[in-house]
């Protein structure tokens, strides 16, 4: 079973995309001189990658379960996301931390580019099970 999962797994080319995600947004700052704005990439790349690990996760769990039972996971995993998401989003304003308006940016561009990640590993994942959903 772990040999499987490792095979079939999604960690190594998540951790792999998601460190050339994180290094590219570093980069960019770096390039346009925007060293200041480090935390606000960090925390964004952090955030979204530790929430789009989790969700795989569950969802990874939910593969072994009836249509009804992996569907109900699935949408489930993004309520709970969003309201973590939201949470997260609304300590960091209250706690006047980081600029809000780099940070709200950034976290949605590596949040979108973790989701389409994570969309394609669980359309692969799909393909790999014998799960039909019509």
């Amino acid at each position: 079973m772990i040999k499987e999962f490792i095979r079939r797994s999604f960690l190594l080319p998540f951790l792999g995309i998601g460190i050339v995600f994180g290094l590219a947004g570093l980069l960019v700052l770096f390039l346009f001189g925007e060293q200041e704005k480090t935390a606000e990439v960090l925390v964004s790349w952090i955030l979204s990658f530790i929430l789009i690990l989790f969700a795989y996760l569950v969802n990874y769990w939910g593969f072994s379960k009836s249509n009804k039972a992996f569907l109900s996971v699935l949408l489930g995993g993004m309520i709970v996301r969003m309201i973590i998401f939201i949470g997260v989003i609304i300590w960091i304003y209250q706690a006047k931390y980081l600029h809000m308006l780099t940070f709200l940016i950034i976290l949605t561009i590596y949040y979108f580019l973790f989701q389409t990640v994570e969309i394609f590993l669980i359309k692969r994942q799909l393909k790999l099970s014998d799960k039909k959903i019509r």
